[in-house]
């Protein structure tokens, strides 16, 4: 009896192998989950087992061939290998989608083997790891910054910008310097989930400085000797390229992720766009706050190539309003608080092609920034062979020859500036700056509309579409 049980149990064993091989074939095998359920001594010393998953199962009676020692099942009176019955019974197929990635890690942990992955080409890598740069979540990025959501907290702290990209996978940034730079690569240059590269997105310019500073703080680390030392050159070093990277081009080392963005969408109301474009008129310039981030802090960004500006719908008693208003109390004008803003972003922005303004109130304020834009590109114009020779270092500077004011020049100045006279005696009688007024001595701010369709109707009326809708 005892002998009998022995025999039994290593039947059992060699059928559960047998098993167990047919499964690891594939991730496409494996993922049926086939188990031997029950076993109990057939005729012969031969073993009945009942073999199944959670929807088919199979009664077979199972022995091992004396001489080849292949376990075998009997089928129909004959003696066939147990593979072939199960090949019958559980077929695979190649477009089995239970093979999730679960799936795939426990067949790698079974199956005992390694994959060479140091071997294979650069390009292969890289279209593997493009599978893991995907958008794992139900709608953009830039819909999440807009509402400011936090989808998982631990996401919060670091470029979480790149973490979501990645989802699942964001441990591939730690698995090694070469995985590391390919990721990042993929991540910040563009992939087949995201042609365009690193985009970023912000619903206010508070939201958008914090990102700026919080993404300039953190270094991409993919080259020798790129994380700066406190209290060394190397801090100096990455702080020079942090501010000015156009300038020290041969620090690249201390990029940070802020660098490599490539495309950015912004929605700031009115106030807060006119001081990020640096609008001087009526005075403006004078109330913005100290350090408050203008769109010279586009210079810092060696990669940005695209620009999008979302004109705001909020209401003007809403935002940043409350310590300066631009709104007239009877008749508000947004056409002109819109104009102010895409005049300065088309003469600020000019050396950017792809530079786009959503919202507009009218096709005609459309076409009227392309053309403004266009013609500040054109005046713009400059190599990078330019570039270079104009910041060059030559020791030394240029004479420039003495300007003599003849009586002419001077009449002619004369009669120029005696409309400003007569603004600046207004401005020094009302206790206000000469910019601050029009030439009728009315204040340029707040603007009142005198459009021929009331700002009211044409624009607080009329519904306006949102980027992060």
């Amino acid at each position: 009896m005892v002998a009998h049980d022995s025999a039994s149990t290593i039947l059992t064993k060699e059928v559960e192998y047998a098993i167990n091989t047919y499964r690891l074939q594939s991730a496409f095998h494996f993922a049926q989950q086939i188990t031997l359920e029950n076993a109990r001594n057939g005729p012969y010393g031969s073993l009945t087992v009942q073999i199944g998953t959670w929807n088919t199962k199979i009664v077979r009676t199972c022995r091992v061939h004396k001489h080849t020692g292949d376990v075998q099942a009997l089928e129909k009176g004959e003696w066939k290998s147990l593979e072939t019955s199960l090949k019958k019974y559980f077929p695979v197929s190649d477009n089995e989608t239970s093979a999730d990635s679960d799936t795939m890690r426990a067949w790698w942990t079974e199956n005992g083997q390694t994959f060479n992955w140091s071997a294979l080409p650069t390009e292969l890598k890289e279209n593997v790891l493009q599978f893991c740069v995907n958008q794992p979540y139900q709608h953009s990025i830039t819909y999440y910054d807009r509402k400011k959501y936090s989808r998982q907290s631990k996401y919060q702290r670091g470029p979480h910008e790149i973490f979501h990209l990645l989802g699942q996978w964001s441990s591939l940034l730690r698995v090694s310097k070469q995985v590391r730079i390919l990721v990042l690569r993929l991540c910040l240059k563009g992939s087949i989930e995201y042609p365009e590269g690193f985009r970023i997105g912000s619903g206010s310019h508070k939201d958008f400085a914090r990102k700026i500073m919080r993404l300039g703080s953190y270094y991409q680390l993919v080259e020798p000797n790129s994380a700066p030392v406190k209290a060394t050159s190397s801090q100096i070093l990455a702080k020079r390229y942090l501010y000015s990277p156009q300038y020290y081009p041969g620090l690249a080392r201390y990029a940070t992720y802020a660098h490599a963005i490539r495309k950015i969408d912004i929605e700031f109301d009115y106030l807060e766009a006119l001081h990020f474009f640096k609008a001087s008129i009526g005075g403006l310039e004078h109330h913005r706050p100290s350090n408050y981030m203008t769109c010279d802090v586009f210079e810092r960004l060696p990669y940005l190539n695209g620009v999008t500006i979302w004109l705001t719908r909020k209401w003007w008693t809403k935002g940043s309003y409350i310590l300066f208003n631009i709104w007239h109390d009877t008749d508000p004008c947004t056409r002109t608080l819109e104009r102010w803003i895409y005049e300065r972003v088309a003469q600020a922005l000019n050396w950017l092609s792809d530079v786009t303004i959503k919202n507009f109130m009218d096709e005609n304020e459309e076409r009227m920034f392309r053309d403004l834009h266009e013609a500040h590109q054109l005046s713009y114009k400059m190599t990078k062979a330019e570039h270079d020779d104009l910041y060059k270092d030559e020791g030394g500077g240029i004479s420039l020859e003495e300007v003599v004011f003849d009586d002419l020049m001077m009449d002619r100045a004369n009669l120029l500036s005696a409309s400003d006279n007569a603004r600046y005696c207004r401005a020094k009688d009302q206790g206000t700056p000469p910019e601050a007024l029009n030439q009728d001595g009315t204040p340029v701010l707040p603007p009142k509309c005198r459009c021929a369709v009331p700002c009211r109707e044409a624009f607080f009326d009329k519904p306006r579409s949102s980027r992060y809708q």
